[in-house]
């Protein structure tokens, strides 16, 4: 499926596959976010954590899975729904802004979708929680 870059009405650029936004348009979009939440570094994302996320990634490569192999419904939209999909990212179960930390038992392996769907929800007070 085809269609026209996302990232502003008059751009040109046709997208393939599942991005929205093309190259430029992604980086302004990232930028924004960034000016929003704060740069990696500002939210003290370091390369320490990088190490960390990559271990805990290769470790458990599937969105919703705990430091113990199990699949964690309440932080993870692909878990309740019963989903099987990549994890990308690696999420804090407790924020570190609200005091968590890098420990593996507060981490949880996350596709990008159900890592912006637990901010949009959990963190942000609109509780998804059952």
């Amino acid at each position: 499926m085809s269609r026209h870059c996302s990232g502003s009405p008059t751009c040109p650029v046709v997208m393939h596959g599942n991005e929205s936004r093309c190259p430029d348009h992604a980086k302004a979009k990232r930028k924004d976010t960034d000016l929003l939440r704060g740069s990696a570094q500002k939210r003290t994302y370091t390369y320490q954590w990088s190490l960390i996320s990559k271990r805990f990634l290769a470790a458990h490569p599937v969105c919703g899975e705990r430091h113990d192999g199990s699949r964690d419904a309440v932080n993870s939209l692909c878990v309740r729904l019963g989903i099987d999909r990549a994890a990308e990212c690696v999420d804090h179960t407790i924020p570190k802004s609200q005091g968590g930390t890098n420990d593996d038992h507060n981490l949880m392996a996350a596709c990008r979708r159900c890592n912006k769907w637990k901010y949009d929800t959990i963190e942000k007070g609109n509780s998804a929680r059952s």
